[in-house]
This record gives structure tokens, sequence and C-alpha cells, in this order.
């Protein structure tokens, strides 16, 4: 249940702030997907971490949890500000945010730790943003150069 509100909430937040800019983000959030499947299928794989709330899974991780991770990587893509000093910043306040989110989902029990914790968490999401960021680049420059005339 805690995935479909998080997913639920995460994609209405895209609809309401992201909206016609969709177009700019949408395949770099595959990005963010991608780094994320990467991470929790040797996270799931090693049993450092477990999903065990999800419906409907894809080798150990819930399917709504991708769906919010192509949520969040657009959001986190949409204010992502263009200079460099400025993105350290966000990209540290961003990953406290999902932390946050994070606890909240382990207290419910969407997400157990047999041998994690969340300082780990921090320093993956804090990698894992500035990968998408760094990456996303070369996507969203090549939407942006098309969409202008």
């Amino acid at each position: 249940m805690g995935y479909l509100i998080y997913t639920s909430l995460a994609l209405a937040v895209v609809i309401i702030f992201v909206g016609r800019r969709f177009y700019i983000f949408w395949k770099a959030g595959f990005i963010g997907v991608g780094i994320m499947l990467l991470a929790d299928l040797l996270g799931t794989g090693y049993n450092l971490y477990a999903y065990p709330q999800g419906i409907l899974y894809l080798g150990g991780i819930p399917a709504l949890h991708i769906v919010q991770t192509y949520a969040s990587s657009i959001l986190y893509l949409n204010w992502l500000p263009r200079r460099r000093d400025l993105r350290v910043a966000y990209t540290i306040l961003v990953s406290a945010l999902f932390l946050v989110v994070e606890a909240i989902m382990h207290y419910i029990g969407a997400v157990v730790y047999p041998s994690w914790n969340l300082a780990y968490s921090f320093i993956l999401l804090i990698f894992g943003l500035s990968m998408l960021g760094y990456l996303s680049g070369f996507v969203i420059k090549d939407a942006v150069e098309e969409a202008t005339p």
C-alpha cells in the first residue's frame, strides 16, 4: 500500500509541476531508473535490503518502485540548477528529502534492512543523483536542441 500511495503522489507532483516540460525530461527519467535498477538489483541480490510489501515484482524490485523512481528522477531534473556549485547543494538537499521518504517506507515496513542502514542510503542517493544529473545532460541537451528552431 505504501508504494501505491508514494507512486500516486510522485506522478501527481510530476503532472502539476513539470506539466508540458515533460517532453524535455522523459528520456532522462529512464537513466534514473537504470541507476536505481543497478543499485537495487545488487542490494536485493546480496540481501542488503528487501522490499516485502510490493504487489508485482521485477527481479525482487516492486514495479511501483520503478515507476516512482522514474517520476522522482524527472522531478529532480526539473529543478536541477545549471551552475555546478548549486548542483552539489541541490543534490544533497534532494537526497535528504528522498532519505526522509525512505525512512518512512522503512517505518511502515515497505523496505527492510537485514544488512543496511540509512547512512548507506544517503551516500548511495547522493552518488546516484549526481550520476543522473551528469548523464542526463547528454539527453536533455539533445531534447532542447530539437525543440528550438
